[in-house]
This record gives structure tokens, C-alpha cells and sequence, in this order.
């Protein structure tokens, strides 16, 4: 036991030289990635915005011409859209979860890294509290930006995507 404290105490030339490495160059990287991720996610929620209000202009639209527009000429098109809804929903889902699952392993990874160290400073806290005291600060930037992923509300974007699609297939049933 005192032996693997020791081992702590003073880190070795390695280990300093593998924390300048971690806190000089892998930190500006890991900033600039998870900006860009957080500026996709902007993007993204700009976009879902001005979709979203283009479906309710389309929903509240009433014209004396509708039934022009729901005939058989126009359930192709219609069905093409309920499909590319499908997938856009898929692929939502799917881009949500593997961007979850690469900055879990980029934690994963790092904390593999950090352990040693946070125990010998933390022993007795709480793992929140080892992020913030004892942890470096990209540790600590990765697990901030894993929780507000966790925060994601993927799962209401993608029901109202079900939603839509399950409307579209009621109208393409219409021009039937």
C-alpha cells in the first residue's frame, strides 16, 4: 500500500512528460473538437427551429384549391417524403447516439490516463467532486460535455419526427 502511494508522491519523468503532452496539446485539440461539436449542435437546433416553423405555416394552411393537391398524381411524392422522413429519423437517431458513444471513449480513454493521479489527491471524495478538485481540466471539460449530451432531448425530436411521418402516411392514405 505504501508503496503504490509512493509511486504517486513524485511522479516520474514519464508521467510529467505524459501531463504536459495531456495539458499542452491534447487539451487545445480535445477544446477545439468539442466547440465544433457544440457549434453542429447550434446548427442543428437553428435548422429544427425553422423547420419547425415551417410545419406549423404549412399546418395552419387552408386553401379552397386543397383538394387539387390530394389526388393520386401526388401519392408518389407523398410517399417518397413519409420515406425520407423514416430516414432522416434514423439517421438522427443514430448520428445522436454515436456522437454519445465517441466522446464516452474519449472520456473512457482519459480517465484511464488520470485515475492514479485523482485517487492519491482525492481519496475519500466523491468521483463528481475528484472531476472538479483533483482531475485535470480536460477530464473535467469531457465529462461537462458527456452530461449536457446526456441532456440531449434526441428523444422528443425524434417522437415528433414519428409524428410527422405517421401524418404524412394519413395523407398520402387521403389521396389514395
Amino acid at each position: 500500500m505504501l508503496g503504490s502511494w509512493l509511486q504517486y508522491e513524485v511522479p516520474s519523468q514519464s508521467q510529467r512528460e505524459l501531463k504536459k503532452l495531456r495539458d499542452e496539446e491534447l487539451q487545445p485539440q480535445m477544446i477545439e473538437l468539442l466547440k465544433g461539436l457544440t457549434h453542429t449542435w447550434k446548427i442543428m437546433l437553428e435548422s429544427h427551429e425553422t423547420q419547425n416553423q415551417i410545419l406549423y405555416e404549412v399546418k395552419s394552411f387552408a386553401c379552397a384549391t386543397y383538394g387539387k393537391f390530394c389526388n393520386a398524381s401526388h401519392r408518389l411524392p407523398t410517399f417518397q417524403l413519409e420515406a425520407e422522413i423514416h430516414n432522416w429519423r434514423t439517421c438522427f437517431t443514430e448520428y445522436v447516439a454515436a456522437q454519445k458513444a465517441y466522446v464516452e471513449a474519449l472520456h473512457g480513454w482519459l480517465n484511464k490516463f488520470v485515475v492514479p493521479e485523482v485517487e492519491f489527491y482525492s481519496r475519500g471524495r466523491s468521483s463528481a467532486a475528484t472531476y472538479r478538485a483533483a482531475g485535470p481540466p480536460l477530464l473535467t471539460i469531457c465529462h461537462n460535455f458527456l452530461s449536457s449530451m446526456e441532456n440531449l432531448p434526441g428523444k422528443l425530436e425524434s417522437y415528433a419526427l414519428k409524428s410527422f411521418s405517421k401524418d404524412v402516411r394519413a395523407l398520402w392514405t387521403q389521396q389514395g
